[in-house]
């Protein structure tokens, strides 16, 4: 049910993107009486916008799709990460749950957009939601430990490349240059 419920939210949004979203938005405003003074000062750049995310729906079709569907296998290759560190810290869980805990964790992470690195609520929420699949909810926070753990290393990383490019390219004999 939370699939399906989850797929017509897409279509919808879907549907309202292809429409212009930014443009939808300012006659519901219009409609309700309410003045979108803010939005008419940028109505030029949200209505071009609306007119690249259209071209993009209607024109380029089958890069919406691939786009679709590489976000579907990196969800899905998170829920074998998830699988994998909680067989880590010892938790007996299914491929089929690694992937579950991994949706309610992109739906915590959704949820949670405001709050600085979703610091707390991604740990809270696996936490949670290890709790709903039976299993301890500390094991949840050192998942989410381990998942942070994971996303210090490859920041950490980007920033060595960037730090190594940026040297080179400000060094007189820079090899980026021909």
């Amino acid at each position: 049910g939370t699939i399906a419920g989850f797929v017509a939210v897409s279509a919808v949004i879907s549907m309202v993107q292809k429409k212009g979203l930014f443009g939808t938005l300012i006659r519901w405003l219009e409609r309700l009486r309410i003045n979108p003074e803010f939005f008419e000062r940028f109505q030029i750049s949200l209505k071009e916008v609306d007119e690249e995310i259209a071209a993009f729906h209607f024109k380029k079709t089958a890069r919406f799709f691939q786009t679709v569907a590489l976000h579907f296998l990196g969800w899905v290759g998170g829920g074998f990460e998830t699988y994998f560190m909680f067989r880590m810290v010892g938790a007996p869980i299914s491929l089929l749950e690694g992937i579950l805990l991994e949706a309610i964790l992109q739906l915590t992470r959704t949820v949670s957009f405001f709050i600085p690195g979703n610091l707390g609520a991604q740990e809270a929420g696996l936490a949670l939601a290890a709790e709903w699949m039976g299993y301890h909810p500390s094991l949840g926070v050192a998942v989410s430990l381990l998942k942070r753990l994971r996303q210090f290393i490859w920041t950490a990383i980007g920033f060595g490349v960037w730090g190594i490019y940026e040297y080179f390219l400000n060094h007189p004999r820079n090899p980026f240059q021909p």
